[in-house]
């Protein structure tokens, strides 16, 4: 896989918006690819897994430089953990389906749930390489994450409550009334032990469920900072100005104790609050590499056919989480060791 050299400018800086300081950038090196998976992901209206059922090809890389383990789908979305304690397997095992969902969103606005709500179908396995559990969407959406003992049970995921979120795309200054929001719900996973932040695009973000207070209402969330990040698609080899900025906004979950991180496409990333606060004055994220990896589609065996994806890693300063952003606006975040 071929090596990208950069070169990183300044972004330009607005009110509560910042671009990303390269100051402290290493050289880039390039993941090890694993093994890749197919996996199907029924629509809401779906009611059983056939021939026609979409299945979406998933390629899972190890990142040594930061000790991470990812997952990243044929439709750009990614995921990722840390690596500790993950030895890469001799011999590839496959998956093992653990059950399926159907869960309600609803749109900006739409304070109750009505039968109109928009339904998004989630698939539930374990791969069996990792003994992580993936949460497959219908768009094309995973998260991974490490959850409790699964449970069998019959008890779909419970909605706790549902925010609707501002985001500004990466050039927008400050939020007016045409800023795009985004509906989220989130979920408790009996079976899985999990918490699942669900946007209206089909988006997830798993994570470990602690206690958490119930109640099915719209909530608002406590905004903190808002980030603009530059993202070059595969070919490109450095940054320039016409790379795309993606906005990233990050709002906190008192309720579960989460952040949430979500970019202008919708996407979702989730990681533990700590002690992140409002800062006096944001700090702009820091790059740290890029990476450049191919994912087959689903039924394509030969690499030569499998589409690249752009993919650059900051340190956000004001959190020290690490984010993962890949071309198609797709986050992960992984909270510091």
């Amino acid at each position: 896989m071929m090596q990208r050299i950069v070169s990183v400018a300044a972004f330009v800086m607005v009110v509560g918006f910042l671009g990303a300081d390269s100051s402290f950038a290493q050289t880039p090196k390039q993941s090890e690819w694993l093994y890749g998976l197919e996996l199907a992901a029924r629509k809401a209206d779906e009611k059983e897994l056939t021939d026609k059922t979409r299945k979406f090809g998933l390629e899972v890389y190890l990142y040594r430089g930061l000790d991470t383990l990812f997952y990243v789908t044929e439709t750009g979305a990614v995921s990722g953990l840390h690596a500790t304690g993950f030895t890469a397997p001799k011999e590839v095992k496959g998956w093992n389906r653990i059950t399926a969902y159907n869960l309600p969103v609803r749109k900006p606005g739409e304070n109750k749930f009505t039968d109109a709500s928009k339904k998004i179908g989630v698939e539930v396995y374990r791969d069996e390489n990792t003994s992580l559990i993936l949460y497959v969407t219908e768009t094309g959406a995973v998260s991974a994450v490490r959850g409790g003992k699964v449970t069998p049970s019959a008890t779909a995921p419970h909605c706790l409550y549902g925010y609707n979120l501002r985001v500004r795309k990466g050039a927008e200054g400050d939020f007016t009334d045409a800023t795009k929001k985004y509906g989220i719900e989130i979920f408790k996973d009996e079976v899985c032990g999990t918490l699942l932040y669900v946007s209206e695009t089909g988006a997830i973000a798993a994570a470990p469920a602690g206690a958490v207070a119930g109640g099915s209402e719209v909530r608002e969330s406590d905004w903190l900072f808002g980030l603009s990040l530059k993202v070059r698609k595969a070919a490109e080899k450095e940054f320039t100005d016409a790379t795309r900025k993606w906005g990233v906004e990050v709002f906190k979950d008192d309720k579960a104790g989460n952040l949430i991180f979500i970019s202008e496409a919708g996407d979702l990333g989730v990681a533990a609050t700590g002690n992140a606060k409002p800062p006096d004055k944001i700090k702009k994220p820091t790059w740290l590499h890029d990476q450049n990896v191919r994912v087959r589609p689903a039924g394509v065996k030969e690499f030569d056919k499998a589409r690249q994806w752009g993919i650059e890693i900051f340190r956000d300063e004001n959190t020290a989480n690490v984010v993962f952003i890949t071309e198609a606006g797709s986050l992960a975040v992984l909270s510091p060791k």
